[in-house]
């Protein structure tokens, strides 16, 4: 059994739904399954144009 932490829509019956504590405005949450029972079983993900930049130094 996983727990989904992540938004869904309102008819999903989940009461972890939404739980998740990623910036909506810049990430989006995509769970992580396979670990079990357990809570912060997420990622969030950069939306296209809030990545993280690289800089190289060399």
């Amino acid at each position: 059994l996983d727990i989904n932490q992540c938004a869904m829509p309102h008819y999903v019956p989940n009461a972890f739904k939404g739980s998740d504590r990623c910036d909506y405005q810049s990430t989006v949450c995509e769970p992580v399954f396979g670990r079990g029972f357990r809570l912060g079983k997420y990622k969030c993900r950069c939306r296209p144009g809030y990545e993280y930049p690289f800089i190289d130094h060399n």
